[in-house]
């Protein structure tokens, strides 16, 4: 009877009774009906049923497109019950009692506002004021000389990447473009100051900080007071900290000790660690030493060399505890400062295995000169199944530099790492094939490397566009990301010759005969096709054998037609995928994604960090952001979650559980769990299986 209600409500538009149906339907294992009740409710704004309804979408119980318009029907329901007329109405219902209890509340307010206030000012940001790198995602050095202001984008870039930028273009003779927006570098100092007066004009808080700067050095104070105001209103750090400065020195502006304090913490609490430091400073001067020494913690937290100073004399004098100074030493340490440290950092990673890290040394043996020891790293990487190692080796086989060159070689690594889906190694194949007169597949090349976002393979397809070498339908469908049809698709025009088609499939199967005798395959005597081609058949491997001289050339040649139709589909994706929780393709830079071991779902770092965000100010348990389930705290704990999956034939955790076997040495192991996460459909391990059969096949004879 209680179903019933359920469903009137639901019938009348409630959505929490539809919601609540749907969960009861779903407990039957009626997943189809289950998925109608979260739609409609969607569609009325129900915010709990278009999360649930994001799950069924990763989970391939929704299509995408019944998936896109629920998500546009809510988005448009929600907009729909916001109004200016309302909100104005609500706000100044909020004045007038807020007005009326004010002088009632007013000391608890006060007293609640400051604590607040401590709570925001205390909190341990993520990282400093500069953030991550664009390009690498690394965090950026506190130290100014590592990083540099792009003047085109207001994008901070360090030394790493500008450096690799840099060599490309050198090796490659190529214009110098900003690392990031590709835009031609400032030729002058005029044309410089002209783009961040266009960007600050655009409200860039960068660029609006930048011209503060520009003035403050020419000595125009008041332009500097007005340049850094904004910035500082548009949420940039560095202005507020310069602001205290101002107010501290009364430039421009007359000394005010209570806005350079309040600048000063905004700055902090963005993760200024000088802004901090100087905090910590004032505190000890009104003799407030537990706040000094939490300030302090912080900043040392940041990487701040001077904090963790005064903390070492706040130790001696017994202002600070044993644990709470070892903590905040081992987090100084922990923090990245310079790119030595980074370094440190990748080599403790590839010390324990990890592919992408393993590779990264190999880039910055290459960097240094030490071809061999980076040919080392790579192929390492190549074991562990990193595709971007095979690029990077490829190019090691083409100059010869750290191994004998080996064009062949070469070659391959750049098929492999191609397929895997790396456009760049993809763009390398089109070169290889236009220096070679094959423009046709060449083109076909940067077409694909383009659809995957390629630049270089955009601007060379404009070159075959302009010399006749590509059409103008394939140049425009490469330009707007579009993908050639499914093979196998049939076409509207060829329904009208089905029963054509059928006749004369029962004609070609009454003329199968063997190719080399001539037999015909009757009940009795069943051909098999030549596994080399398709093309012919035979009764027996004598025939096969008779048949081989002449049918060689010809079986080769269509063996080699059947792998450039698979080299030359069009991937749907990088071998990566989407991200289950936000739906959008995941980085080829894999440290932008963690593989999460209870649901063995890959999360991106956007959505990681959002989830991260949403508990720290919730206050809530850390959990997974797919399936919130709390993260395994030990290596016992992940192999437990993975053999629990594996028994569930999750193909992923398979995939795991053998790479963990392969790097004990136990290659027995790892060859029949990546077997069998083959045949579930994984599409990493048939990659993995390939490098490391050589290695199981050894290991199994012995």
């Amino acid at each position: 009877m209680g179903l019933h209600y359920y469903e009137e409500a639901a019938i009348a538009g409630h959505p929490d009774a539809r919601f609540d149906l749907a969960c009861y339907v779903m407990v039957d294992g009626r997943i189809d009906r289950a998925v109608k009740h979260w739609i409609i409710a969607a569609n009325l704004g129900d915010d709990d049923s278009i999360q649930t309804l994001k799950g069924c979408y990763a989970r391939g119980e929704v299509s995408k497109e019944e998936f896109a318009a629920a998500l546009r029907a809510h988005y448009a329901a929600v907009d729909a019950t916001k109004s200016p007329q309302r909100e104005a109405a609500e706000a100044e219902e909020g004045v007038k009692c807020q007005e009326e209890h004010r002088p009632q509340h007013e000391a608890m307010c006060k007293e609640r506002a400051a604590e607040l206030r401590n709570e925001i000012l205390f909190r341990q940001p993520e990282n400093s004021h500069l953030g991550d790198c664009p390009i690498c995602v690394l965090p950026l050095s506190n130290d100014q000389d590592e990083f540099s202001l792009q003047s085109c984008c207001s994008k901070i870039i360090c030394n790493g990447c500008g450096f690799a930028n840099l060599k490309r273009q050198q090796e490659k003779s190529l214009d110098f473009t900003c690392p990031f927006c590709r835009q031609k570098m400032s030729e002058s100092v005029e044309v410089g100051n002209m783009n961040l007066m266009k960007r600050a004009k655009a409200n860039d808080p960068v660029s609006t900080r930048e011209m503060g700067v520009k003035h403050y050095n020419d000595g125009d104070f008041e332009g500097a007071i007005e340049y850094y105001t904004k910035a500082a209103e548009l949420g940039n750090a560095e202005a507020h900290y310069d602001l205290s400065v101002l107010y501290r020195e009364g430039k421009g502006v007359e000394k005010d000790e209570g806005k350079e304090l309040y600048h000063l913490e905004e700055a902090a609490i963005a993760g200024h660690p000088d802004a901090r430091y100087n905090i910590g400073l004032y505190e000890t001067m009104n003799r407030r030493f537990d706040r000094a020494v939490n300030h302090w913690i912080i900043a040392a937290n940041l990487g701040h060399g001077d904090s963790i100073q005064k903390l070492k004399k706040c130790y001696t004098h017994g202002l600070v505890s044993k644990e709470g100074f070892a903590a905040a030493l081992r987090a100084h340490q922990a923090a990245p400062k310079t790119p030595e440290e980074l370094d440190k950092n990748i080599m403790k990673r590839a010390a324990a295995n990890d592919a992408f890290a393993i590779r990264q040394m190999g880039m910055k043996c290459y960097r240094e000169g030490d071809y061999e020891g980076s040919f080392k790293y790579l192929s390492n990487a190549v074991e562990l199944g990193d595709v971007g190692a095979h690029h990077v080796l490829g190019a090691l086989y083409l100059e010869g530099k750290g191994v004998k060159k080996d064009y062949g070689k070469a070659i391959y690594c750049y098929e492999r790492a191609a397929i895997g889906g790396h456009p760049a190694a993809r763009y390398n194949l089109g070169l290889d094939e236009g220096e070679n007169g094959r423009f046709e597949r060449a083109v076909k090349h940067f077409i694909i490397a383009a659809t995957l976002g390629n630049d270089d393979s955009i601007q060379r397809l404009k070159h075959c566009y302009t010399i006749g070498k590509v059409s103008k339908t394939d140049f425009a469908a490469a330009l707007q990301d579009l993908h050639p049809p499914m093979h196998g698709s049939i076409s509207s025009s060829s329904s009208g010759n089905a029963g054509n088609n059928m006749v004369a499939d029962e004609t070609e199967a009454a003329d199968i005969c063997c190719a080399s005798c001539g037999i015909a395959e009757v009940d009795e005597i069943k051909l098999t096709k030549c596994d080399g081609c398709d093309l012919v058949r035979y009764c027996s491997d004598k025939c096969q054998q008779d048949h081989r001289p002449q049918h060689d050339a010809m079986c080769k040649e269509r063996a080699a037609e059947l792998r450039d139709e698979i080299l030359f589909r069009q991937p749907d994706g990088s071998y990566l995928g989407d991200c289950p929780i936000c739906c959008l393709p995941l980085s080829l830079d894999i440290q932008r994604a963690m593989l999460h071991t209870c649901c063995s779902k890959w999360i991106c770092d956007g959505c990681a960090f959002a989830n991260k965000l949403r508990e720290i100010e919730a206050r809530l348990q850390q959990t997974c952001p797919f399936c919130r389930h709390p993260p395994p705290a030990t290596l016992e704990e992940v192999n437990k979650n993975d053999m629990k999956r594996a028994a569930a034939n999750d193909p992923v955790a398979m995939r795991q559980l053998g790479t963990r076997r392969y790097l004990e040495g136990d290659y027995v192991g790892a060859f029949e769990y990546c077997t069998k996460a083959a045949e579930l459909g994984d599409g990493i391990i048939n990659y993995r299986i390939c490098i490391w059969r050589g290695k199981v096949l050894r290991r199994m004879k012995k």
